[in-house]
């Protein structure tokens, strides 16, 4: 673990931890998490950490995949708080990462979100050229979000 000594009345930590290797078959599974869990202004991790509690200035949890295959992803938990706040705000992020609560409309709310995120989202003019790259990096030849 690193410290940074920097002056200022907020302390910001980070962790970052290395998952499996990369999926594809996950990759679905992984906007609807980080939706749900940890990503935005409804995902649990923001609702009980800032808004229930007041614990942080901003909190989440983000499930990355890894953009090359046979290499593992990552996950990176982040909380911006006051000093005298931070043990409570990493004990609570600690429970929150060992229990994953269920909240059945909010996980419902997050597959919608996912999937409106994928009806709205368009490839056009380079960019249809690096997505494929970045597809064929971990092994996909086609749009992968039809399958999602």
């Amino acid at each position: 673990m690193n410290f940074i000594n920097y002056d200022m009345v907020q302390v910001e930590m980070s962790k970052i931890g290395r998952g499996h290797n990369i999926n594809t078959a996950n990759l679905g599974k992984i906007n609807v998490f980080n939706e749900y869990f940890g990503r935005g202004l409804s995902s649990i991790v923001f609702q009980e950490i800032r808004e229930a509690k007041s614990l942080a200035y901003s909190a989440y949890v983000s499930y990355a995949a890894n953009s090359e295959s046979g290499h593992p992803d990552y996950v990176t938990t982040y909380i911006g708080t006051q000093p005298d706040k931070l043990q409570i705000a990493v004990d609570t992020m600690s429970e929150l990462m060992n229990e994953l609560p269920e909240v059945p409309i909010q996980f419902e709310n997050a597959k919608s979100t996912a999937l409106k995120q994928i009806a709205s989202t368009r490839i056009t003019r380079t960019n249809i050229f690096f997505n494929t790259l970045r597809l064929k990096k971990i092994g996909i030849n086609h749009d992968f979000r039809k399958d999602i």
